[in-house]
């Protein structure tokens, strides 16, 4: 995936996570808003139906005479039941059961005020006295079918439940047309959203573009003049060079090495892999050749190099690896002063093999770590380069499967280690 497609997929997820998190209150709210509706849609007449159920429990008004017995009482709370079409548990004021007939346990109800959905039924659940409608404490309400969980049983008071019915039906009716519309939007939003980021971010696709673009013609221009120029420094017999031209031609040599790692650095940015030939490395051999071929280009700053190479081995693509390499000891001449230092290892440990390569130079802060490996990203201009270096690195390590970790501090310099398993 290439940095474009990887700039709208990070946008258009940033844009679609917050849309949901939105939508997704602003929806919730209208679930819960219909939810309670429907809940106060289910115990329309619970008015006076409670309001004869405390009576019945209460032994008070018309009901007085006939239910002085349990037997009376569950007589009549039976015929009410019947008559208003609702399911009913009584409770007398010790929190004993004193009639149901409900389909679902009664004890499974909460025992705040409240109306619920139970086993997808709409159950109410109160408290009350014969009075209740009338006399109630500031804190009820008239129709208390409305109330969630607004207080407990007082001392004095019955409790009564009451079935609204099985709303399993309604409540998918309810689900299916909300979060359907939730989802349509959603999807329409994510669309909108995607031709509006890439409407916004063409512009700047079109700069990427031009820069790939510009890497690719620049590759191809300097190929032809780099390959002369090798030749002719090939060509060239140093022994018939008098002293005062042999540091001019030491300068030429630095000069060609340095646009011929260049060059394969853009190679690989354009094209891929250098080649396919996988084979086993012996990596201190390669980092021994390396070194020598930028001898002269660390004498140019009088830079130091030690170097301490056991033999380790690695499964890759030759050229590759060379790439690898070239790349870290340039930033390290990059960004090491005149007459510093460079360490270079290889050593075997617990199994696993490393390379470090470290120096005494500028260092990077802690804040630009985590950007480090990240394509065009360069943090000195003075420096030079196009910000391609240690992201080709990083993108051959995990081609082969080699960690790779760097360690800096500003002033004091920076080392990248490479892992891996042989």
């Amino acid at each position: 995936m290439n940095e474009a497609k990887k700039t709208t997929l990070s946008i258009l997820s940033l844009y679609m996570i917050s849309t949901t998190v939105f939508l997704s209150i602003i929806f919730g709210m209208w679930y819960y808003g219909e939810l309670n509706l429907l809940k106060t849609r289910s115990f329309h007449e619970v008015k006076n139906l409670s309001k004869r159920l405390i009576h019945v429990l209460a032994k008070k008004g018309k009901y007085g005479f006939f239910v002085q017995s349990l037997e009376g009482q569950r007589a009549i709370l039976q015929s009410i039941s019947l008559e208003s079409g609702y399911l009913i548990a009584a409770f007398n004021q010790k929190g004993e059961l004193v009639y149901n007939n409900m389909k679902i346990d009664p004890l499974s109800v909460p025992k705040e005020n409240g109306v619920y959905i139970i086993d997808h039924h709409a159950v109410l659940s109160s408290y009350g006295r014969p009075d209740f409608l009338y006399k109630k404490t500031p804190r009820a309400k008239e129709d208390f079918s409305g109330m969630e969980g607004n207080f407990s049983k007082p001392e004095d008071d019955f409790r009564i439940i009451i079935d609204g019915g099985d709303v399993e039906n309604l409540l998918w009716k309810l689900r299916i047309k909300i979060w359907g519309i939730f989802g349509a939007l959603l999807v329409m939003m994510g669309i909108v959203g995607f031709f509006l980021v890439r409407f916004a971010l063409k512009p700047l696709n079109q700069k990427i573009e031009e820069l790939n673009l510009f890497i690719k013609d620049t590759t191809h221009e300097i190929n032809t003049p780099l390959s002369v120029l090798q030749m002719s420094v090939d060509r060239i017999d140093k022994s018939k060079l008098e002293e005062k031209d042999l540091k001019k031609f030491s300068s030429i040599i630095v000069a060609s090495r340095t646009l011929e790692s260049i060059y394969h650095s853009l190679i690989y940015t354009s094209f891929g892999r250098l080649e396919n030939k996988i084979e086993e490395i012996d990596v201190s051999a390669l980092i021994k050749e390396r070194l020598n071929y930028f001898e002269m280009l660390f004498a140019q700053k009088n830079i130091s190099i030690t170097s301490e190479l056991q033999e380790v081995m690695l499964k890759a693509n030759a050229k590759s690896i060379s790439l690898v390499i070239d790349n870290l000891l340039s930033n390290a001449y990059k960004y090491t002063p005149k007459n510093g230092n460079v360490q270079v290892r290889t050593f075997q440990a617990e199994g696993e093999n490393f390379l470090s390569i470290k120096d005494n130079g500028y260092g990077i802060a802690q804040k630009d770590l985590e950007h480090i490996f990240k394509r065009y990203t360069r943090f000195d201009n003075s420096k030079g380069g196009f910000g391609l270096g240690l992201s080709i690195v990083k993108k051959i390590c995990d081609e082969f499967k080699i960690k790779i970790e760097c360690k800096s501090e500003l002033k004091k310099g920076s080392e990248f280690i490479l892992q891996w398993r042989f």
